[in-house]
């Protein structure tokens, strides 16, 4: 094992980004945790690096993950910035009991292959999973209401939308090759007819995939704001 000589508490500010976050604040093995001022608790092995912010309820993150697995039960939310640009994460495992995914939380995490979030999550803010250019598949649950973070993500192909989607914002997913969207039956808010996402109120196109089709049967009046933004395995328009 690792021989840890010296240890010492550290305090987490609220959304410090990981660029500031030092290697020496970093021990293996360790919990240290000081309730009664806030001070985080520090836990690392091969698969896992991690501050946790007791009193924020937050998570940092800085490079060299292999592999994160959040404690729902320990922390309800994840902080922005928390594994930005961290491109040596694999494998994201949030455990159910995650309240928010915050902006800018796994920008740019390049390794990321898939990542299903939990019914417990309510929010996904902006640029959270932006350019995670090795994501295949997303399943947005029930429990989101606002979709706006999954843009740039080049080898996106599959997306699962969850019955409680009601917007899905402009270039939510710009800069991807999607080729299945499912949507939730029970999902008022859209349909998929010819490889296009119909807002139903708005008979508004909010999402064009290969080979995208307009529909001509009177379901489509509009059609958003960036929808065929970079698409380039259109079929037809």
């Amino acid at each position: 094992g690792i021989r840890v000589k010296k240890c010492r508490q550290y305090r987490v500010q609220k959304r410090v980004p990981v660029k500031r976050i030092k290697r020496k604040q970093i021990y293996c093995g360790i919990k240290q945790t000081d309730k009664s001022k806030g001070f985080c608790e520090v836990i690392i092995s091969p698969k896992l690096i991690g501050i946790l912010d007791k009193a924020e309820g937050h998570i940092t993150t800085p490079k060299g993950v292999i592999a994160v697995k959040i404690d729902g039960k320990k922390v309800q939310s994840i902080g922005e910035y928390a594994f930005y640009e961290c491109d040596d994460i694999v494998s994201i495992n949030i455990q159910s009991g995650i309240k928010t995914i915050p902006d800018y939380a796994f920008y740019g995490c390049t390794g990321i292959t898939d990542t299903e979030i939990p019914g417990s999550v309510e929010s996904i803010g902006k640029y959270a999973f932006y350019g995670c250019t090795s994501l295949e598949s997303v399943t947005i649950p029930d429990s989101v209401e606002t979709v706006r973070s999954f843009c740039d993500c080049p080898n996106l192909r599959r997306v699962y939308i969850g019955a409680g989607v009601s917007r899905i914002l402009y270039m939510a997913f710009t800069g991807n090759d999607i080729s299945e969207v499912v949507i939730s039956p029970e999902n008022p808010y859209f349909v998929c007819r010819n490889n296009c996402v119909i807002e139903v109120a708005t008979k508004t196109i909010v999402l064009a995939y290969r080979g995208a089709v307009i529909p001509d049967d009177g379901s489509v009046q509009h059609i958003g704001v960036g929808v065929f933004y970079g698409r380039t395995s259109l079929a037809i328009v």
